[in-house]
């Protein structure tokens, strides 16, 4: 998943410049050569969870929430090919940290 990650990045010039304007946002942060969720996506996503809970919305799928929460972080001011760029970003990023979560919890199961 991380080498999905690196080489959208490098070859899919949608995605690069979709974590440039995240990064702006101070919605991720690259300093570690990855991007990283900051805490103020994940309050974002967090809050974009619970309304969709509150709506009665299954939110087993991620893109709903990262949906919401970009929407509203940019207050709907994204035009519409920005805005799904950032969605396949932050999907992404959600996604590859899942991924991790799911190892390491296999890992402890183990051992």
């Amino acid at each position: 998943m991380l080498k999905r990650m690196q080489q959208s990045q490098q070859s899919n010039p949608r995605l690069k410049h979709a974590y440039n304007r995240l990064e702006k946002k101070r919605l991720i942060d690259r300093s570690s050569g990855m991007p990283v969720a900051t805490q103020r996506w994940h309050a974002a996503l967090a809050r974009a969870t619970a309304h969709c809970v509150a709506m009665g919305v299954e939110v087993g799928d991620f893109r709903i929430p990262i949906t919401m929460a970009l929407i509203t972080l940019y207050k709907n001011t994204l035009p519409e090919a920005e805005l799904i760029s950032s969605i396949e970003a932050m999907y992404l990023l959600q996604e590859e940290a899942y991924s991790t979560l799911m190892n390491l919890a296999q890992h402890q199961r183990k051992h």
